[in-house]
């Protein structure tokens, strides 16, 4: 049997962790939990993203 690509309750965990996120693009608190969030995952994934800080008011973010 293989594994499946998909662990549907992991999926609606971060995807509810996601949307009870405020993070309107003048939330920069909101805005960086999310960017936190994906930057975490993608790097546990495959080590592909990195974060940059543009402007010092700005949260970092995410290139890939």
């Amino acid at each position: 049997m293989t594994t499946p690509l998909l662990n549907l309750d992991r999926f609606l965990e971060d995807l509810a962790y996601l949307v009870n996120i405020d993070s309107g693009s003048k939330d920069f608190e909101g805005v960086g939990k999310v960017a936190d969030f994906f930057k975490r995952n993608l790097q546990n994934l495959a080590g592909i993203a990195s974060s940059a800080r543009w402007i010092r008011t700005l949260r970092p973010a995410l290139s890939f």
